[in-house]
């Protein structure tokens, strides 16, 4: 079953979630029962400088073409991660849209989605923090207990988060350990991570005192290693991450990783069925030739 999340409104601020069956009116279930009974339940999170219209059109169809995520339900999430300044909105808003939606998005797990039952999220860009920030907040919780709210598999593709925030602990190292595993699909082809990323990340530095942290994507050069340079401390990047880099040759793009809403590209085909393998728990997923 498909369901579409949305925590959209005319403003572009996060709202609390609106539960629809997708196609609408396909079900009529209330919000309350909707995402019960399933053996589990897939989160698809779009990016930055997605509007309504492009993220219902790319995560449906992305939802399609996921055989091992339609044993349960299937939800893709829609948040405001546009705004009437397109991108140059990003060093200023969209880390605290992105917050602010993981928030709302833990409430709905918290209040309609079982405790026992496994959870996985499959995002894009931005979408990364979105995620990172929801299990987060779901480990918190649950009192860094693995239960409530098991979360199984999570796969990033392109993450628009820092390339070492899953290995830091003040960033997403207890978020990452609670999954069962954290895959990362990355490309030095990707020019918007390789060149806007940074730029942005480092304005977010500035203007908000440094506490926004500047450094490379981890959807462009995968995860690192950090070194605390008060501590001298070196934290290893988890155990139960998998980093599979795209090998240049594909030339993937950052817009590359979901289904366009026009042109018949075929490298989304290859992300999808990468991040199929990773709900699916196989144990090394692969990036397939396109």
């Amino acid at each position: 079953m498909i369901y579409q999340l949305s925590f959209r409104n005319d403003s572009w601020a996060v709202v609390p979630g609106q539960l629809t069956a997708y196609p609408q009116g396909s079900r009529d279930v209330p919000l309350e029962r909707a995402l019960v009974g399933y053996d589990q339940v897939t989160f698809l999170i779009h990016g930055f400088n997605v509007d309504e219209e492009e993220g219902i059109s790319g995560l449906s169809k992305l939802a399609t073409i996921l055989p091992s995520a339609q044993t349960g339900a299937i939800v893709f999430v829609l948040w405001p991660g546009d705004s009437a300044l397109g991108v140059v909105s990003y060093p200023f808003t969209e880390g605290h849209q992105a917050n602010d939606t993981a928030l709302e998005l833990s409430r709905v797990i918290e209040n309609h989605v079982h405790p026992e039952t496994p959870i996985n999220f499959i995002a894009h860009s931005l979408g990364s923090r979105v995620t990172m920030e929801t299990v987060k907040k779901l480990h918190a919780m649950a009192n860094g207990q693995k239960t409530p709210y098991p979360v199984n598999q999570i796969c990033l593709m392109a993450a628009a988060i820092d390339n070492f925030s899953l290995s830091e602990p003040d960033d997403y190292r207890a978020a990452t350990e609670r999954a069962n595993r954290v895959a990362v699909l990355s490309s030095v082809e990707d020019e918007i991570l390789r060149f806007i990323y940074p730029l942005g990340d480092l304005v977010q530095a500035f203007v908000f005192f440094w506490k926004e942290s500047a450094g490379k994507a981890l959807g462009y050069q995968g995860p690192i290693p950090v070194k605390s340079w008060f501590w001298g401390e070196t934290h290893s990047i988890p155990g139960n991450v998998h980093s599979e880099p795209i090998l240049k040759e594909h030339n993937m793009d950052h817009g590359d990783y979901l289904p366009p809403e026009k042109e018949n590209k075929k490298e989304w085909t290859a992300a999808a069925s990468f991040a199929d393998d990773v709900v699916a728990g196989k144990e090394d997923p692969q990036f397939p030739k396109p």
